[in-house]
């Protein structure tokens, strides 16, 4: 892929849909262009019957550096603002589980992408940052109010403070990623099976997870899913959930 068009490339397999973000003579920075076809593409698969996990992933060794300078307008962020918000959100909001496997620089709006995810997996030599304050942006309330969930304020300001880029151990100990691979696993291996281990559990108890976890208000959940999971331990075998086929 290297050379070609800056695009978000995506594939839906096996219940799986692999979005990748593809830019790499620039660390798979994101144009606006590219900003709002991530926007379509995570809200369309939302709904898409065949999907059951979202993975996100960059093209070749990088996740992805963020906005792509080139692409910003000279004097008013409020240009581009809106649609890094959007995807941000379809992310954050997507009812299914979403999974970022990150290699090399994730940076920016590439950890904007990161941190709206549900799970975070990292190679040993992920490097993490976000970094308005080399740039005189002032990083929205949404993405700032999310990293601080995640990581608490104090590492939250001293990432947004100092711009400095963190190393994937740090990314650990805060709660930024979910897991650090192991030297010579692929993360991008590692992310797609527990993406697998996801669409062989139920999808009720996972939404509904989400949607508790996020803040969500008290609801009804369908009940299809018991009878099969209490059936299977009884039996002591693995269930087949109705919900995910």
């Amino acid at each position: 892929m290297d050379g070609g068009p800056p695009v978000i490339e995506h594939a839906v397999s096996d219940g799986i849909a692999v979005i990748t973000i593809a830019n790499p003579g620039r660390f798979n920075a994101l144009t606006i262009r590219m900003w709002i076809e991530l926007e379509r593409i995570v809200t369309e698969l939302s709904t898409d019957p065949r999907v059951l996990v979202l993975v996100i992933r960059g093209a070749g060794d990088d996740f992805s550096s963020g906005f792509d300078i080139h692409d910003l307008p000279d004097t008013d962020p409020d240009r581009f603002h809106p649609v890094h918000l959007a995807a941000e959100q379809a992310i954050a909001t997507c009812p299914k589980p979403v999974l970022a496997a990150i290699r090399g620089t994730c940076v920016g709006g590439g950890c904007e992408i990161a941190v709206a995810a549900d799970l975070r997996y990292a190679d040993p030599g992920a490097r993490f940052g976000v970094t308005p304050s080399r740039l005189g942006i002032v990083y929205p309330s949404q993405p700032t109010r999310r990293l601080v969930e995640l990581i608490g304020v104090g590492e939250a300001r001293r990432l947004l403070f100092l711009g400095e880029l963190m190393d994937a151990a740090w990314a650990l100990r805060v709660g930024l990623v979910s897991e650090v691979v192991a030297e010579g696993e692929d993360v991008i291996d590692r992310t797609m099976a527990v993406a697998r281990l996801l669409t062989t559990r139920s999808q009720i108890s996972i939404a509904a997870a989400k949607h508790y976890t996020a803040g969500g208000a008290e609801r009804s959940w369908p009940a299809t899913d018991y009878a099969e999971g209490v059936r299977a331990f009884r039996e002591r075998r693995s269930p087949g959930f109705p919900s995910a086929r």
